[in-house]
């Protein structure tokens, strides 16, 4: 099997690109070349017409016509009919062709129509043939092979005439003529390499130049799409923590238990909402700064599918909608929790936009591989509109971003797991009659791994927590928090107190820090230097919500375990405990 590389790939493209401008120009500049033919056979005949036998004459003349008629017809069709890609040699071929033809037509008029002891006669049809190889040299050089082809056969026949004669008139134009010869095919060559040099980088800096204009296009798309997303982010943002501030003052104010109680679970539902679209934001982040990894094994659909309606289903029930799965014993071979993660976000998607039917999920063997399917009864999409929907926070009908529907960040982030599975995502559908998105993933094949279910870790009481934060409110509640739970938590708000801080303190067990301190520190240099202070390898947790690509890169970088913020709280109870145990996490 042979391989090309794309350098290669690109060399082949601009070769053929050469060659198919070289052949268009050779077509251009030929067509006045026939028509100079035609003018300079129209002279012989009329200079030699009695001169020279007519039958030779008129037979030659007649020849010159025809090769001029059906070059003519060539060049008409190349030019009314474009050629289609990779005929080009084709068409040169014709070209070269034709010129032979020619050459040898003018050739034999060297011979056919020279006249012996009429020194005037040959001089006429010598500097003739002579100014038919300088027309020659500025029509056919763009396509080298053209000019030999015609050139050649064309001067060849005259200097053997002249150098048969061997007296010292026709031996010094025979001598002429030949260093003509010679010097005409040197120019040419010289300039058909600069005709295709010429060309080469003609087609290289329109190459560069679309290419310019291609990436400033998207440059501005970018822009574009920026502002939106940062506008669309904005707004969803704001929503619940307008709701947070209000349900925060009702609370201050609130005597009665029972109420407070129910706007304590107010809080929460927009805590959660709130965290619902950082943790899209943060997913996107992670997909473009390549932390996503891929374990690919064998697994069944069907463990996926049975998870989907359990935390579906209800959602279903209450659009009085109904969530249907096709069972299947298929074993697939893919990462199973980004399969999972890409399901749940169509299954959602679907259910959010169906308003009667349902909503059926399925999977069908093709060949080699399972295509999944993910079909719904509800409004569809509009043809023009098929692509926008894997945009980020790109919603049809839901121009007031009601966040029941969703925020328009799920497909984004299904199109991007399933670029990273190395799978396409196809979506067919019809307005009114409701959507079908579709993917494929490999068949699986021998045993399914068990999986086991992760019990969660005791909490150490007494252990001490090392604690690195600037934010004076978020450090006290961390604190508070850790505190409750029981745990001796030592405080500082920057890596050179947390040292001061040790120097009169028991080590810690576990550090955590914010990433971003004050003075441009961060919270892995100050997590550093408090384990070279120490001398001991501790487990570390990075705390930020930071969700630039490149930042978590360089967060992530060191291994300790990387926590965003906002953190459910049972979650990070949960980190906490498990990282005390266990140390940081693989």
């Amino acid at each position: 099997m042979s391989h090309t590389t794309p350098a290669a790939s690109g060399d082949a493209l601009l070769h053929r690109q050469i060659s198919a401008e070289a052949i268009d120009l050779l077509y251009r500049q030929s067509r006045v070349a026939l028509v100079v033919a035609l003018v300079n056979s129209v002279f012989l005949l009329y200079v030699l017409s009695g001169v020279v036998p007519n039958r030779t004459l008129l037979t030659w003349f007649a020849l010159v016509m025809v090769l001029t008629v059906a070059r003519s017809v060539i060049t008409y069709r190349y030019f009314n009919q474009p050629p289609a890609p990779g005929t080009d040699n084709r068409w040169g071929s014709y070209a070269t062709y034709g010129s032979l033809l020619g050459g040898l037509l003018w050739g034999s008029a060297g011979i056919l129509l020279y006249v012996p002891d009429q020194v005037a006669y040959q001089a006429v049809l010598y500097f003739l043939l002579g100014a038919m190889g300088a027309g020659a040299f500025a029509a056919y050089t763009s396509f080298i092979p053209a000019f030999y082809a015609f050139f050649i056969p064309a001067l060849l026949p005259i200097l053997f005439m002249l150098f048969r004669d061997g007296d010292r008139l026709h031996f010094t134009m025979a001598i002429w003529g030949s260093a003509f010869f010679v010097s005409f095919i040197y120019f040419a060559r010289n300039a058909y390499h600069a005709q295709i040099e010429a060309i080469r980088l003609r087609l290289v800096n329109q190459t560069l130049l679309d290419e310019l204009r291609s990436k400033h296009r998207a440059a501005e798309q970018a822009n574009l799409s920026k502002t939106k997303f940062l506008a669309a982010a904005s707004h969803d943002l704001r929503q619940p923590l307008f709701a947070l501030g209000l349900y925060t003052e009702m609370l201050e104010i609130e005597s009665d238990i029972d109420r407070s109680h129910e706007i304590a679970s107010l809080i929460r539902q927009s805590f959660f909402s709130l965290k619902g679209l950082l943790d899209s934001l943060l997913d996107i982040s992670r997909l473009d700064a390549g932390l996503v990894k891929v374990e690919r094994k064998n697994f069944y659909l069907q463990e996926l599918f049975d998870r989907i309606v359990f935390d579906y289903e209800p959602m279903a029930i209450d659009k009085d909608i109904r969530l249907h799965v096709v069972d299947t014993s298929a074993i697939a071979w893919s990462d199973p929790v980004l399969i999972e993660r890409v399901l749940r976000n169509l299954v959602s998607n679907a259910i959010n936009y169906t308003r009667e039917g349902e909503v059926l999920l399925g999977v069908k063997r093709c060949g080699e591989h399972y295509e999944i399917r993910v079909y719904d009864t509800g409004m569809g999409i509009p043809q023009d509109e098929l692509g926008n929907v894997f945009e980020e926070f790109h919603q049809l009908a839901n121009p007031e971003r009601d966040r029941s529907k969703g925020i328009g960040l799920g497909l984004s982030i299904v199109q991007r797991l399933l670029a990273l599975l190395g799978e396409n995502i196809t979506a067919h559908s019809k307005v009114g009659r409701g959507t079908a998105m579709c993917f494929s993933i490999p068949r699986g094949t021998g045993a399914v791994p068990l999986t086991l279910t992760e019990r969660t870790p005791e909490t150490r009481v007494g252990a001490r927590i090392l604690l690195i934060e600037d934010d004076e409110e978020v450090r006290r509640s961390i604190c508070a928090f850790l505190g409750e739970l029981g745990y001796a938590v030592l405080s500082a708000d920057s890596g050179d107190a947390a040292l001061q801080l040790l120097e009169h303190e028991s080590p810690p067990e576990l550090i955590i820090s914010d990433y971003r301190l004050r003075g441009g520190e961060n919270g892995v240099d100050a997590a550093e230097a408090v384990l070279e202070h120490l001398g001991v390898k501790l487990p570390v947790m990075i705390v930020t919500g930071d969700t630039a690509p490149a930042r978590l890169r360089e967060a992530t970088s060191h291994g300790y375990r990387l926590q965003h913020k906002p953190v459910v709280p049972s979650d990070f109870r949960r980190a906490v405990a498990q990282m005390l145990n266990h140390g940081n996490p693989a």
